[in-house]
């Protein structure tokens, strides 16, 4: 559905620049982007990662993972040598869009992020990654646009030997990406008739927001961001959930979202929590989920 309205959206902006010279608005005029790597060269078995860095002009946004009522998300096509693992992109944080039915996204700027894992034998004449991007961008109308990035990295013997003119750029952005929800002492996941239950400790915090993925068979009753309630550095979410297994993907059903905090501190960075909950079909009660020290130390925010 979302895509349908993107390319209606489309169609009424093309008949809108009857009258302009075209070739002035264009997705990739409006939409730069650049790619880094968190390593300058590639040490065998090494983990690194990708920066995919957009900047919008003014006024104009592109969308998060789970676009929300209208739009779609950057499409992020990597392309490694045989051996390397790509793991999933990681989103930070969106804004939210308002409209009949809320949408998320990033104006500005924002930074994606993209694990790799090389293999115990990379080629010995060098590295060369290759990013396909694709986007939508919108203000009050939307224009597709697209761009290829290349990288080249030598190889190294071992990973002491690799560093990144680009550290800052990966700390600041990973300050701002999706902590584990084991990473949370005390955080309590249940489904408990079909409605999702999330609480657990959050200090430091003055506000609190659950934003959904785009999870087939599961999904908010309700669409848009969800308030949560906070009280005395702790929070909980009692989201009631449409859940249709018919409409799951490959068969599997699960909720997941990310846990938002507004902090107490306006200069202050707290990161999101990443949730994923596995339900079994025909389920709409689980037993509760607790994490504890015994499962993952706390992280900080």
């Amino acid at each position: 559905m979302a895509m349908l309205l993107a390319v209606l959206v489309l169609s009424g902006l093309e008949r809108a620049l009857s009258a302009q010279d075209a070739t002035q608005l264009t997705g990739e005029a409006l939409v730069g982007s650049e790619l880094f790597s968190s390593t300058d060269a590639i040490a065998p078995g090494a983990k690194f990662e990708l920066a995919i860095r957009f900047k919008m002009k003014p006024h104009w946004y592109i969308y998060w993972r789970n676009a929300g009522g209208s739009g779609m998300p950057p499409s992020i096509d990597v392309q490694v040598p045989e051996g390397f693992v790509v793991g999933e992109t990681q989103w930070p944080t969106p804004e939210v869009f308002p409209g009949a039915e809320p949408s998320y996204g990033y104006a500005g700027e924002t930074v994606l992020l993209v694990p790799v894992t090389a293999p115990a034998k990379p080629p010995s004449d060098g590295v060369e990654i290759t990013v396909a991007l694709n986007w939508l961008v919108c203000k009050k109308a939307c224009l597709f646009g697209q761009r290829t990035h290349t990288l080249r990295l030598p190889v190294v013997g071992d990973v002491g030997a690799a560093h990144s003119e680009h550290q800052a750029l990966f700390d600041a952005w990973r300050l701002r990406m999706p902590r584990p929800s084991k990473s949370v002492n005390g955080l309590r996941l249940q489904l408990d008739d079909g409605r999702f239950i999330i609480e657990g400790p959050l200090p430091g915090a003055r506000l609190v927001w659950f934003y959904p993925y785009d999870t087939p068979g599961v999904m908010p009753a309700t669409p848009g961001p969800i308030k949560g309630r906070f009280s005395n550095g702790r929070f909980d979410f009692d989201i009631p959930l449409k859940i249709e297994p018919g409409n799951a993907l490959d068969g599997v059903l699960k909720f997941a979202g990310i846990v938002v905090p507004i902090p107490e501190d306006p200069g202050r960075i707290m990161s999101p929590i990443s949730i994923d909950f596995s339900i079994q079909t025909g389920k709409h009660s689980s037993p509760a989920v607790t994490t504890s020290e015994t499962q993952a130390p706390s992280a900080g925010s």
